[in-house]
């Protein structure tokens, strides 16, 4: 059975496990997330990779090293 959050025009389903981080990578102490308009989606944490980029299944797709942007400050 699906979990399902939220109320109204914005409810979300809990997706166990979604995203496939790299060998060796997890989460710490995530502290943002957001999601462009091609439903990629931006995980900010305090981990030894502060920020992560997943596409809409789960993949991790790149860095903010590995796409040339500036590192975000690990607070």
């Amino acid at each position: 059975m699906a979990i399902i959050v939220g109320t109204g025009d914005f409810k979300y389903r809990i997706v166990e496990d979604w995203a496939k981080l790299p060998d060796g990578w997890s989460f710490k102490e995530v502290g943002a997330v957001g999601v462009d308009d091609r439903d990629n989606v931006y995980v900010f944490n305090r981990g030894e990779h502060p920020g992560m980029v997943f596409d809409r299944g789960g993949k991790a797709t790149a860095t903010p090293a590995s796409t040339n942007t500036r590192r975000t400050a690990n607070c």
